[in-house]
């Protein structure tokens, strides 16, 4: 019965150092592979968002401009857009209720979505052009990012206006 026994855990310690060999690594890696891969790619985009995040940049993209931009709806229907720049100049831009039709709904949208967060008004969102020409609408109070390229090239311009008007020159 002894010599039974021994012979079991011969056998037994034979399959465990078989299964150790080279060629079961290769079934493993294969078997394993995928999800490597998709461990490793979600990986990598994590760090891509994190650098992102660290140093306020888009990709590649460097912020250029920055300006302050308080929206304030007015009794006649024109929208008052108050600007400031980097260097304190402050400019006030008048905007007709039917000229500026995207600008208008985009002000009322961020303002509405502020005061579900019972935000005071009046604290100003920031509008950013990135070197590669791309504007983004912020709000630095509950951390919304508006990337205007997204509502296609006339409503873009509807912003760069904003930013090119003459009185925002220093």
């Amino acid at each position: 019965m002894t010599v039974s026994l021994k012979t079991t855990s011969l056998k037994t310690l034979s399959a465990f150092a078989q299964a150790a060999t080279p060629r079961d690594w290769a079934a493993l890696l294969s078997r394993y592979a995928p999800a490597l891969i998709i461990a490793a790619v979600l990986g990598l985009a994590a760090a891509i968002v994190i650098g992102e995040w660290r140093d306020g940049t888009l990709g590649s993209q460097r912020v250029v401009e920055i300006r302050s931009v308080v929206f304030d709806p007015q009794a006649d229907g024109t929208l008052a857009v108050h600007l400031t720049s980097a260097t304190g100049q402050a400019t006030r831009i008048d905007l007709p209720s039917s000229s500026e039709g995207f600008v208008a709904t985009l002000a009322k949208s961020l303002n509405r979505e502020r005061r579900r967060y019972d935000v005071a008004d009046g604290l100003p969102f920031q509008l950013l052009r990135f070197d590669t020409g791309r504007l983004m609408l912020k709000d630095p109070v509950i951390g919304t990012e508006v990337r205007l390229e997204a509502f296609g090239p006339s409503n873009v311009a509807a912003f760069a206006q904003l930013l090119s008007d003459p009185r925002n020159k220093p």
